[in-house]
């Protein structure tokens, strides 16, 4: 058992447990020294996390153990200083030791400033994510703000380096999350970059895009937000590659037909992330439909990022396609710190090697912009995910996989093609423990209705969603909230104080999604900008939700109704043994089923809303009508997953990209 795990469970409140303690902690301080000649990971590992929480949980230290640490830490710092300066690893001890030796443990300011300062100075960024669990556990209790604060104090009017940017950027979104808290970032970000711009700094500016987008899109998550990303960093960047990477290496387009059927995807990493999961069924499905083409997937990799997890890998590479690993075989060294516009151009020219005919990428990366702008294949071809406000020069045709997407405002729209994405049941509602299920809903109060969301916490960061729910919870008391995922709790605990639930909002922290949608009872999707992959779980079990939509979709989902009648096939729609020969006079007379929704037509409309108002009115109708939970959830799963269910209407992938 490590050093404080024997204690901290335990009311310290006897002597002997108390000495027991201390002399663990001075063990092994006499052996930190070795520890950190050696390397040894493992101890300095458990030495940090293990003290540093000790501390946390007030723990007493004896003064002669404070005694102790200090002379240890002269010691390190007067014989091993330039080890301190170059491994996180030695940082982390000195850190800890200097919280030890400290007469004043409250006083940490000289400590935390002079940390950051040594911070700065490592070298070593390849382990920055091997020791992320212990800088966790050290920055505990300090607010990402306050992170960012003192780095920049640290940094001064030293230029700024990719180097920089990554310690800045990463170490903070990997400690603490991504959340509003890194909003006053942003501008810094783009002073830096509109600077790098000026001086023609290629890798510099390519290396601020991912922290610029990550940090705008903490607080901006509309289609409209997206607009003004795409028009002040997107442009941009498309311009400075234009005008100055092409030209510099003399890049020439590239608009060859290619003989062979090859088709390559641009992924950015391989991490179990909701768009990736939706890429990998999607796969599946579509390498049976396209048998005589030859499919690569490029994963970007990125290692500022921590690059991709081995599982999701390897799953990868059961599949019958070429994968290239791009990081791998066009970086090779897994430092996070790394030019971005080389890796650019490698990967570039291999895809011109490997006769690709159609490339079809997301957006998110800079090297994407480059691929796009720089007319890699005969035929370019942007797949969103969400985001349709991205415009680049090269996108030759705009798809997605779901018919009510939004467009990004009505300044300028685009015409996005929509293909079937077949679904894997299996993957949707894969059998679980219900022995777990049963004894994590009885950690909950016992006659409660579970109401909850799934995924990143800034997704119900929003004010008026948080007050939407707050008004559904005072009218119906014997609910309360789970918010599944992690992130930053901060700014959602201080509003919901301020609503008055606190004591019925319950924070899970990371979970299995598909464990905690047979515990929530009723899934309300975060706005402005709802659940993606987690919702699509949720209603794969055929269980209940509400859904945000905005007038937009709501013309569009209308116009595929439309186009089912048109067709004579408005079984596809709906699943005729739910509806009796009185209810579809109803909904001839009246045009919607439920007084709540007018806009829904069917059953499996009913949670799709327009309005807050909407949003409370079908929420509090599907709390006390478990029929028409039932009914919702039967015609959903009969929509998404019915095999004889064939939608002719929506296209293939390969018709869509062919057409």
């Amino acid at each position: 058992m490590t050093i404080t795990g024997e204690f901290l469970n335990k009311k310290l409140v006897d002597e002997n447990i108390m000495k027991e303690y201390n002399q663990k902690v001075a063990d092994a301080i006499e052996n930190v020294e070795i520890a950190v000649v050696m390397h040894d990971i493992k101890f300095i590992n458990h030495f940090v996390s293990d003290v540093f929480q000790g501390i946390n949980k007030n723990i007493a230290i004896s003064s002669s153990l404070q005694i102790l640490a200090k002379n240890i830490l002269n010691r390190l710092l007067n014989h091993y200083g330039e080890y301190i300066s170059t491994r996180l690893s030695a940082l982390l001890v000195w850190y800890t030791l200097s919280y030890l030796s400290l007469e004043e443990p409250k006083n940490t300011t000289e400590i935390e400033q002079l940390f950051y300062e040594i911070y700065l100075q490592i070298d070593d960024n390849r382990s920055f994510f091997f020791y992320l669990e212990s800088f966790n556990g050290v920055f505990e209790k300090h607010t990402s703000f306050g992170m960012l604060e003192n780095l920049l104090m640290a940094q001064g009017d030293k230029a700024i380096t990719q180097d920089f940017v990554f310690k800045l950027v990463y170490f903070v979104i990997s400690a603490k999350g991504i959340s509003s808290e890194l909003a006053p970032l942003y501008p810094i970000l783009v002073q830096y970059f509109e600077n790098a711009l000026k001086n023609k700094n290629d890798d510099l500016v390519f290396y601020l895009y991912q922290p610029l987008l990550f940090t705008h899109n903490a607080i901006h998550l509309t289609q409209e937000d997206f607009e003004h990303f795409n028009n002040t960093i997107e442009k941009k960047l498309e311009s400075y590659i234009h005008t100055r990477i092409i030209r510099k290496y003399k890049i020439k387009e590239n608009r060859k037909k290619q003989t062979t059927h090859k088709i390559a995807f641009v992924i950015d990493r391989l991490v179990g992330t909701s768009i990736e999961n939706v890429f990998y069924s999607f796969l599946q499905s579509f390498i049976k439909d396209a048998q005589d083409y030859e499919i690569y997937v490029y994963n970007l990799n990125w290692m500022e990022g921590n690059g991709s997890k081995t599982p999701q890998i390897e799953r990868m590479q059961t599949l019958d396609i070429h994968y290239i690993d791009c990081h791998s075989k066009f970086v090779g060294d897994k430092n996070p710190v790394y030019s971005i516009v080389d890796k650019s151009i490698a990967i570039r020219k291999d895809i011109i090697a490997n006769k690709i005919d159609t490339l079809v990428m997301q957006n998110g990366r800079a090297e994407c912009s480059f691929l796009f702008t720089s007319r890699t294949a005969k035929k370019q071809i942007f797949w969103s995910h969400g985001n349709f406000a991205y415009d680049v020069k090269g996108i030759d045709k705009r798809i997605c996989h779901f018919h009510n997407y939004e467009k990004k405002s009505d300044s300028k729209n685009f015409d996005f093609e929509v293909f079937q994405n077949m679904l894997d049941t299996s993957k949707y509602n894969p059998k679980v423990d219900r022995d777990q299920v049963n004894k994590i809903r009885k950690s909950y109060p016992k006659e409660c209705f579970v109401l909850g969301s799934i995924g990143r916490l800034i997704k119900i960061e929003s004010d008026e969603y948080l007050e939407t729910i707050a008004k559904i919870m005072e009218q119906n008391p014997n609910t309360i909230f789970l918010a599944c995922g992690s992130g930053n709790q901060e700014k959602i605990k201080e509003k919901i104080k301020e609503l008055n639930i606190t004591d019925r909002f319950y924070f899970t922290g990371h979970i299995d999604a598909h464990i905690y949608a047979h515990i929530i009872d009723l899934y309300l999707d975060p706005f402005p900008l709802g659940g993606g992959e987690a919702l699509m779980e949720y209603r794969g079990k055929g269980k209940p939700y509400v859904s945000l939509h905005t007038q937009e979709w709501s013309l569009s989902n209308t116009e595929y109704v439309k186009n089912c009648i048109e067709n004579n096939r408005l079984d596809k729609l709906l699943k005729p043994s739910l509806y009796t020969h009185e209810y579809l006079q109803k909904i001839s007379l009246n045009h919607y089923i439920i007084e709540e929704n007018k806009n829904a037509q069917i059953y499996s409309n009913i949670p799709l809303v327009l309005d807050t108002n909407e949003y409370i009115n079908v929420a509090n109708r599907l709390l006390h009508d478990q029929e028409l939970c039932d009914k919702c959830g039967t015609e959903l799963i009969y929509l998404l997953f019915d095999e004889e269910n064939n939608t002719e209407i929506e296209k293939s992938f390969l018709k869509v990209i062919n057409d």
